[in-house]
């Protein structure tokens, strides 16, 4: 147990440390676990809860060492591959105390065999000390499979033709949804929950996070013949992005949770996305524009409340608003004119179980071949948002919603697949998201909001 004492203290480290320092302890802390889990001569047997520890503390560490790497744009510190150790038993410490006394397991491995027996008998689904984390840990590995995916050379835009190329991307990008979906349907279910990590909404959160992360890589990957991507590919975004952020929205409304650097990134990368899908595909109905519209409002309250917490992010959220109030501007009396002329069917509230297991829902990735014919529904089954343009004025009396006429051409003045700022403008994010604020953020003429006028 003492090899352990070292990286439990680094776990335990206070919060306080900011800058790219902390991400680089935990990085050499991933290193550090890495030597000490591998294989050792047994000296002693170890008992079931030391094991339980070991292993706790072990795949702890692979979760800071996959957010770190990727924060810090370096190779993970131990490839999954590699790693032989199992995930914690799903028991709680008295469990294991009762039964290393009866001498029946000889090492957790076999204690966790013979619990998966019994869960498989009963039918059982029961929640323990370790589940939350266990299906954080799992959601983390779905995480690294995403990144090695996308980001390394499993797909390679240069060295596959651009049908070939294609194909790969869907073919990963369905296999992953895939596994998200199947990671949500695993998710413990807590019949009184407690905090936020026992609600159902953040497990939606979470997955509908991952899906955004999904979508956009894939949709940055995929070959566009004529500079015009996938339209299946980016409804999926858009979806992605509008649930996303409304799912964050009503749970920070509700104070159930707070503002993060992390959730200020996906709230800004999560309305430019909406911003970029509005821009390139110019016929969606006008339920659909409304409730993207939403989105970026719910998300823009959001972001200048967390901007009041956090000073240096208000440039971000000067730039939010400025590109939000511009597609609203465009939009506003397009969907006016139609809400006259005919009146747009109103979504009802859906829960939580119902976004990721309705017959209309991004939990229900469709086959690879049918990914050519795909029409998704234009009906985005997102609850929260479906409020119309007074309702939107009313709950939202800060921001401008002004009627202008809607351009034929496009829903934006600028042609965002010829021009890459909108759609790389987190670039600095990134940095700034995880406690490292880029140098330009303080600077005076750091960003141009005229450009967005």
């Amino acid at each position: 147990m003492a090899t352990f004492c070292l990286p439990y203290k680094i776990l335990m480290m206070p919060s306080y440390p900011e800058g790219s320092i902390r991400f680089k302890t935990f990085y050499l802390l991933g290193g550090l676990v890495s030597i000490i889990i591998s294989p050792r001569p047994s000296t002693r047997r170890m008992t079931l809860l030391e094991e339980q520890l070991e292993r706790r503390v072990f795949w702890e560490s692979y979760m800071i060492d996959r957010y770190s790497s990727i924060t810090l744009d370096r190779p993970f510190a131990m490839t999954d591959s590699a790693i032989q150790i199992g995930l914690p038993a799903d028991a709680n410490d008295e469990e294991l105390d009762a039964a290393d006394s009866t001498g029946s397991f000889p090492n957790l491995s076999s204690y966790c065999a013979a619990s998966s027996l019994k869960d498989v008998s009963t039918s059982m689904q029961r929640t323990t000390e370790v589940s939350v984390f266990s299906a954080c840990v799992r959601l983390r590995q779905i995480t690294s499979k995403i990144h090695l995916t996308f980001q390394g050379n499993v797909i390679s835009r240069s060295s596959q033709s651009s049908i070939t190329a294609r194909g790969a991307v869907y073919a990963s990008l369905d296999q992953l949804l895939h596994d998200l979906q199947a990671w949500r349907r695993s998710a413990p279910v807590f019949e009184n929950p407690s905090c936020l990590y026992e609600m159902q909404e953040w497990y939606d959160l979470l997955c509908l996070r991952e899906q955004l992360i999904l979508s956009r890589k894939a949709l940055d990957l995929v070959p566009k013949p004529k500079s015009i991507p996938p339209k299946d590919l980016v409804t999926l975004c858009l979806q992605c992005a509008v649930g996303a952020i409304t799912g964050f929205c009503r749970l920070f409304e509700r104070k159930q949770i707070t503002f993060t650097r992390s959730y200020f990134q996906m709230l800004f990368t999560g309305g430019l996305s909406i911003m970029f899908c509005l821009s390139v595909v110019r016929d969606y109905n006008s339920l659909t524009i409304r409730e993207a519209i939403n989105a970026i409002t719910q998300g823009q309250v959001a972001l200048q409340q967390m901007g009041e917490e956090l000073p240096d992010a208000k440039r971000y959220v000067a730039v939010y608003e400025a590109l939000g109030a511009n597609v609203r501007r465009k939009c506003s009396r397009h969907l006016n004119e139609e809400s006259t002329s005919a009146p747009l069917p109103t979504v009802g509230p859906v829960t939580g179980s119902q976004l990721f297991h309705g017959p209309n829902t991004l939990a229900q990735p469709p086959d690879h071949d049918q990914y050519q014919q795909l029409e998704y529904s234009p009906q985005l089954h997102v609850p929260g948002s479906t409020l119309g343009r007074d309702e939107t004025t009313a709950l939202y009396p800060n921001v401008a919603i002004n009627d202008t006429p809607l351009s034929e051409s496009s829903l934006l003045p600028w042609d965002l697949l010829n021009d890459d700022s909108l759609w790389n403008m987190e670039a600095g994010l990134n940095e700034y998201a995880y406690g490292d604020p880029p140098a330009t953020l303080y600077a005076s003429d750091s960003f141009d909001l005229s450009m967005f006028q």
